[in-house]
């Protein structure tokens, strides 16, 4: 099985699904890890910091170096 058929396995769609998520991640204070869609081995544990009507904050602990490059790493996936 594919890393992507995995993930798959995990998907969530609809905004209201994705939003309910994302509270449940930030009330828990759990940890996320994004990862760059191209690169596994580019990723930032991260925690949902912030949740409005259109977005949502995370922190962004480490390196500033590891920060921009995940940042600059194009599409992410996140894995909680």
């Amino acid at each position: 099985m594919s890393r992507r058929t995995r993930l798959d396995q995990f998907r969530v769609t609809g905004t209201m699904a994705v939003r309910a998520m994302l509270r449940e991640l930030q009330n828990a204070r759990e940890h996320v890890v994004l990862y760059s869609a191209d690169d596994d081995a580019l990723h930032l544990v991260t925690r949902i910091e912030g949740l409005e009507a259109q977005d949502f904050r995370l922190t962004m602990a480490g390196s500033e170096a590891d920060i921009e490059a995940l940042m600059e790493a194009g599409p992410l996936t996140p894995w909680a």
